[in-house]
């Protein structure tokens, strides 16, 4: 969505980024406004009203079409046609721009993010970075097409692969984050080839199937935690993650992330955490419930999904 000066149709006239002042991790204080949409939204305030507004885009096209509506005979009603479809589309249309917003905020945004020195250093550049953060390329321009955020919007988040151009950072969230999104997409592929061949006995059992998505792919965080999990922790099955027409990733990341933040805590080199990860869990910043919920319009991200005061001592680590 940006052209090769770094603005994009999408963004003309609004500005693209949102600095964040008190940003959660250092160095990392802007988030992605496309269109010029901040707010998140729910998916079915379209149903209520029109709470967002116009990008400066769509006010410069409405105008561009009013301007020739006023022709006279067939030419000036078909104008007048496309306009009344394009004010009729147009709120959807920003609420899947501010769900992109959303999504990118709550997964990509997060410990894999590059840090904001270097997303300015990239814009207007004829060059990207790669893993290593120093080796420059040719210029990524993407073209997005109506069809693309279409299918994008139905994919969210059952299906996210992180982009190889983006350098990893050591912080819990990601690792596990991206672990449990890739077992929860695991399930549901197992899930369909279960439903596919009505002799397997597997679609019988859910712990079954939970163990064969664990052998897919490289998990070996995840693989160890939800192997002592099955046994010992049945209510992290509660919700039913197999079922992937009513289970959403984040209810099953919500489900799972504070029992097995506990268990990482308490012995985190059990499960294959490097030092700089286990270094980088202790230095991070311990917030009140009002902190957290002051901060949530300022990008925290969904992991955090739990600050509570357990004790008058000790009070729960953000993840």
């Amino acid at each position: 969505m940006t052209n090769p000066g770094g603005i994009g149709w999408l963004n003309e006239g609004c500005n693209p980024h949102h600095v964040i002042e008190n940003p959660l991790y250092e160095g990392v204080n802007m988030l992605p406004t496309y269109g010029g949409l901040l707010d998140p939204v729910a998916a079915d305030s379209i149903l209520v009203a029109d709470p967002l507004p116009n990008p400066p885009i769509y006010q410069n096209i409405i105008a561009a079409l009013q301007a020739l509506s006023n022709a006279s005979g067939r030419q000036g009603e078909e104008v007048r046609s496309l306009i009344s479809i394009l004010e009729t589309v147009c709120p959807k249309w920003k609420i899947s721009l501010a769900m992109l917003n959303e999504h990118i905020r709550t997964t990509g945004e997060t410990g894999f993010r590059l840090t904001t020195a270097k997303v300015f250093a990239m814009e207007g550049q004829d060059e990207i970075y790669d893993n290593n953060a120093h080796t420059t390329q040719r210029q990524i321009v993407i073209d997005v097409s109506l069809s693309s955020f279409g299918l994008l919007l139905r994919q969210m988040p059952h299906i996210y692969s992180l982009s190889d151009k983006i350098p990893q950072q050591p912080k819990f969230e990601s690792v596990f984050s991206s672990e449990l999104q890739r077992f929860f997409n695991s399930i549901i592929r197992a899930r369909a080839i279960a439903n596919a061949d009505g002799r397997a006995e597997i679609a019988k059992s859910k712990k079954e199937l939970i163990r064969v998505a664990m052998e897919v792919g490289e998990m070996s965080v995840i693989k160890d935690v939800l192997s002592m999990s099955l046994d010992t922790m049945k209510h992290l099955f509660t919700i039913d993650p197999v079922n992937a027409v009513s289970a959403h990733f984040d209810d099953v990341k919500t489900l799972m992330m504070e029992p097995v933040y506990d268990m990482i805590q308490a012995c985190p080199e059990l499960y294959g955490f490097t030092n700089s990860i286990v270094h980088s869990l202790d230095h991070v910043e311990i917030v009140d419930r009002n902190s957290y919920n002051e901060r949530i319009s300022l990008g925290m991200l969904t992991s955090n999904t739990t600050a509570r005061v357990r004790n008058p001592e000790r009070r729960q680590k953000l993840i």
